[in-house]
């Protein structure tokens, strides 16, 4: 199923446990740098599943941008959810399942990633026939 905080953004509070599973769903909104969804919970969170990303009313965040979309009594070991989907093409986020916060980040388009390799192996190509290396 789908946990969702809800209302554009929500806050939820979780007086026990919240074990979530292989198959479940966390829908997180974030509205502003100040106004975004939020889940807590006292006592043990078991993260699973799928951690989904969506923004609210045009917001888009900056990079280096945080969060603190989770607070739990205390986090089960290893537990992490198995994808976090974030719907900003060019940039992702970063979950610490320790505190609960989520940081965004870019993430390099395709052709920068090619345009530095190659500039790279020209660099090390002038390099090597400099010194005499074959």
């Amino acid at each position: 199923g789908t946990l969702a905080p809800g209302n554009s953004p929500g806050e939820m509070h979780f007086t026990g446990s919240l074990l979530m599973d292989s198959t479940a769903t966390i829908q997180m909104e974030l509205a502003s740098s100040g106004s975004f969804d939020q889940i807590t919970v006292d006592g043990m969170f078991t993260y699973d599943g799928v951690l989904n990303i969506t923004l609210l009313g045009g917001y888009f965040p900056g990079v280096g941008d945080t969060f603190d979309l989770f607070g739990a009594g205390s986090v089960t070991g290893g537990s992490q959810f198995d994808a976090i989907a974030f719907d900003v093409a060019g940039y992702d986020g970063t979950l610490n399942y320790g505190t609960g916060v989520l940081t965004i980040s870019a993430v390099p388009e395709p052709k920068t990633l090619t345009l530095v390799g190659a500039a790279g192996l020209v660099l090390l190509m002038g390099a090597r026939r400099r010194t005499g290396m074959r």
